[in-house]
């Protein structure tokens, strides 16, 4: 858990250098001190009939005030573009079209009872195509004991619930996870077939799923890189799926961003990538 360590230093350096008050556990007092800016309203309303948590409920603090909440991260990059145009979004991604968006916490039915898995967000193209985003941040690194990674409802008696949808290489590779014949150390390939699985629940809807994992130099970091590789190499021929690092984006946010949001760029190079901003020579380094 070197790496989680790492980014959790990180993070708590951060708060110290902009005073802000954490608990032992790394959770802010106030969850607006853990965000660039409020959370808007429509990303408010997501988060608030979300199955997930991020807020908290019923004297529970929030998973989003913790300096390491990846729900966090995706909202402090993500949230300032609501009601702003996302054409840097289409660059980065290659897209055909300038996406807009459609919400955090997005759900799409699998099929199966029960409440369907979270996607960390969702954004919509003018042909009706999803951009998907499963994000991920100190969370891939820690390990905690392991579960089995999916219920007995995957695997009904028939071709299977993948192979339905014409996704036999997908309903192969959760075969082989489900009977523990094939393992991943840090990629959490079964949440990311279930997800594929709610996605292509219509047949019509044509989708992307993109896997936006945050990375630092580390033989942990580069194992994680490799099972994606291998995990996209599996299932790549039948959808379009694509992975990212959180600072492939933002290097990439960078290069296409004027100074009218320097703000936010500075809040982003300051508490998440302060080496990709001095490799690309964007942003003064930001002021003690």
């Amino acid at each position: 858990m070197i790496t989680h360590s790492q980014i959790l230093e990180q993070q708590q350096r951060w708060a110290a250098k902009h005073k802000i008050a954490v608990d032992d556990d790394g959770y802010t007092n106030v969850l607006n001190d853990n965000l660039f800016q409020p959370l808007h309203p429509d990303t408010l309303r997501d988060f608030q009939r979300g199955s997930g948590d991020e807020l908290g409920k019923k004297g529970r603090r929030g998973k989003m005030l913790a300096l390491h909440s990846s729900s966090a991260l995706a909202v402090n990059v993500f949230d300032y573009w609501r009601g702003r145009s996302l054409i840097w979004f289409e660059t980065a991604l290659s897209l055909s079209t300038e996406p807009s968006f459609q919400g955090f916490e997005a759900q799409f039915a699998t099929g199966l009872q029960g409440t369907p898995p979270n996607l960390d967000l969702a954004f919509v193209m003018e042909s009706g195509q999803i951009v998907a985003v499963e994000s991920k941040f100190t969370e891939l690194y820690y390990h905690t004991k392991q579960t089995v990674p999916f219920a007995a409802a995957y695997f009904p008696s028939g071709n299977g619930l993948w192979a339905d949808r014409s996704l036999p290489r997908c309903q192969k590779l959760a075969r082989l996870l489900d009977q523990g014949e094939l393992k991943f150390r840090y990629l959490n390939a079964a949440q990311l077939l279930k997800h594929i699985l709610g996605l292509s629940h219509d047949s019509m809807r044509r989708f992307t799923l993109l896997y936006l994992w945050y990375t630092i130099p580390s033989d942990e970091a580069r194992t994680h890189e490799d099972e994606v590789k291998a995990f996209s190499n599996e299932i790549s021929s039948e959808l379009d799926f694509r992975a990212f690092t959180y600072q492939e984006l933002f290097s990439s946010t960078l290069r296409n961003l004027g100074v009218e949001h320097e703000a936010y760029l500075t809040y982003l190079s300051g508490r998440y990538f302060p080496e990709e901003t001095k490799n690309n020579h964007a942003l003064p380094d930001e002021k003690e």
